[in-house]
């Protein structure tokens, strides 16, 4: 029951808040990009330049912790199949199901 839970909340909530967050991330470092280039004030070019670097911050940030979470939740929660990793009560448990 648990697993389902945390299944629906990863998947209906999270999801499409990280994609949202990441594609915000993107368009802000494309506007920084563009503006760095276009524009002849050094002033601007200066600003554009910082928001340059905090949107690949802010990239990478999103991307690792999004990993981390699907690491834990697919290693220490079971969230994709809910089953042990291991069968149980099967004595003529075959090495090469296991590998795979």
């Amino acid at each position: 029951m648990d697993v389902l839970i945390n299944e629906k909340i990863i998947a209906g909530i999270a999801n499409p808040i990280v994609t949202i967050l990441v594609m915000l991330a993107l368009i802000y470092f494309l506007v920084n990009m563009t503006t760095y280039l276009t524009s002849a004030d050094s002033k601007k070019q200066s600003d554009a330049k910082s928001g340059i670097i905090y949107g690949i911050i802010f990239l990478f940030v999103m991307v690792s912790v999004w990993a981390l979470v699907n690491v834990l939740n697919k290693y220490f929660l079971r969230g994709n199949s809910g089953q042990a990793p291991y069968p149980s009560g099967n004595d003529d448990v075959n090495v090469n199901e296991l590998i795979n």
